[in-house]
């Protein structure tokens, strides 16, 4: 998956965009994987007393901009090599 994602840069696996999207990754699948006390306990909530939403938010928005970048950076490739 990662050669196919980052063939428009000819990116290696070491670098800077490819490990921030690892560390990214990894982010989300531990926030995802991490019990939730506002889960058993409802009035806790609107408080997010461990910052899980907070946290989902953020590294969900991150992956979903560096997701983004790269469709656009193929999207121009195709057009460039297009013309």
């Amino acid at each position: 998956m990662k050669a196919t994602l980052f063939s428009v840069e000819r990116a290696s696996f070491e670098s800077d965009v490819a490990q921030d999207l690892k560390e990214t990754v990894e982010n989300v699948t531990r926030i995802l994987g991490a019990p939730n006390l506002a889960d058993f306990f409802p009035l806790l909530k609107p408080f997010d007393p461990q910052g899980i939403k907070r946290q989902s938010e953020f590294y969900l928005g991150k992956m979903i901009d560096m997701f983004g970048h790269i469709i656009n950076q193929r999207l121009q490739s195709r057009h460039i090599d297009s013309s």
